[in-house]
């Protein structure tokens, strides 16, 4: 909840009834330094986002959807709409997360990769209808609005909250310009998120561990034996088809490589850890990012690649479908030109990552300690480039649509 937030430039009031879906510190101040900048026509805002301050259950993933489903917000949109209506206070629902609404491809309740998808969006639309609210509100999402039905009086506007987190950093994140590398990868993984256990264990079985730098963590208290976590990785590497587990992965699960000073428990994505970040990454020649999502049907991009793209770093990406050609219609370039990156589009996230580690075999098996190629460099510095000047004016003008 942000009520009276006073911040250079603006005093913007966000109404005591309303809940923001930003809770992480950079995320918060990121948003905040933007729409100082924005000289709109309104002091308050009722902003609804996904009610994570809500009662959750295991089935009801995070959406808390009884909220939005049963129209039970509209008990706090009623309770302004004079205000509404007047131009007072402004309505906005700004998802920051991967819930929001159901492309062509999804069926609302349906398992998307590790989430489930709900079309809050049209449960919205309907409620607000219904209110005579339409045409005073906004719905925005991060998410990729592809192959995604849109009411005219009610478009979904795509700022991409979690891949801008990093806006605020460019003259942080400095090019170390490493000539060579000691060590081939740079991988996180902060929740194992089943795709994440199996791309962990791919490279594993790769014979690569000892090259890369590389964050695992459970963060399981009930899983405090050995045998609690073989059983969970038999579990979930059953369903990738291994079934027979080489226990020495227990090794390097849980575990990090990373100076022990970096919280990755915490997952703080502020100052001090950035830089750290982006110093540990400087030895490596690739990063492997292991999004957020792996699903089939739907795109959705977060600071997990922003951060390649800001620590100036070639990336490949195990995630959901598409992912590399969403950052191309963003207008970045990917890696083609070097390397094969026809995992993308393949229609499964094992296929997708199976093939993704061919391509790091291939890679890891190059003389890939003795540093970028020009054509290479040119292309990291490209994108570094176009976050913080094109792309970031985009996402800008979006944010005005928004709060204006």
């Amino acid at each position: 909840m942000f009520q009276n937030l006073e911040i250079i430039g603006k005093m913007l009031k966000f109404h005591p009834d309303s809940h923001f879906g930003i809770v992480d510190n950079l995320s918060r101040s990121q948003n905040e330094n933007l729409l100082a900048n924005i000289n709109g026509s309104y002091d308050n805002f009722l902003i609804l986002s996904t009610p994570f301050h809500l009662p959750n259950s295991t089935q009801d993933v995070f959406s808390q959807k009884k909220y939005y489903e049963e129209g039970n917000f509209l008990d706090i949109v009623l309770k302004n709409k004079e205000d509404i209506v007047s131009k007072k206070i402004k309505l906005i629902f700004f998802f920051v997360d991967w819930w929001g609404f159901c492309n062509n491809k999804e069926k609302s309740g349906e398992l998307s990769g590790n989430l489930v998808s709900y079309d809050i969006y049209k449960w919205i639309y309907n409620h607000l209808k219904n209110a005579n609210l339409l045409k005073y509100a906004v719905f925005s999402s991060p998410v990729s609005i592809d192959d995604t039905f849109v009411y005219k009086e009610f478009p979904i506007i795509d700022y991409h909250e979690s891949f801008n987190r990093y806006f605020a950093f460019k003259d942080l994140m400095v090019d170390l310009d490493s000539t060579t590398f000691k060590k081939f990868i740079f991988t996180l993984n902060r929740r194992p998120r089943p795709h994440r256990l199996y791309s962990f264990y791919k490279l594993f079985q790769l014979g690569i561990i000892n090259d890369m730098k590389y964050t695992f963590h459970f963060y399981d208290e009930t899983m405090s034996t050995t045998e609690d976590k073989l059983n969970y990785l038999n579990h979930y590497l059953k369903q990738w088809d291994i079934d027979d587990v080489d226990t020495n992965i227990l090794d390097y699960y849980n575990t990090q490589s990373l100076d022990d000073t970096y919280n990755v428990k915490q997952d703080n994505q502020y100052i001090d850890e950035a830089v750290k970040l982006n110093i540990e990454s400087k030895d490596c020649f690739l990063e492997v990012v292991n999004e957020y999502n792996c699903s089939d049907t739907k795109t959705f991009l977060t600071e997990k690649v922003a951060r390649s793209i800001v620590m100036r770093k070639p990336f490949i990406v195990l995630g959901d479908r598409n992912s590399l050609a969403e950052i191309k219609k963003m207008g970045f370039k990917t890696f083609d030109s070097f390397w094969d990156e026809s995992y993308d589009s393949l229609p499964t996230a094992k296929e997708r990552i199976d093939s993704a580690i061919r391509t790091i075999a291939d890679l890891y098996n190059s003389d890939w300690q003795s540093g970028y190629s020009k054509e290479l460099k040119d292309t990291i510095e490209y994108n570094w480039n176009h976050y913080y000047d094109n792309y970031y004016n985009s996402e800008v003008k979006k944010l005005e649509r928004i709060f204006k």
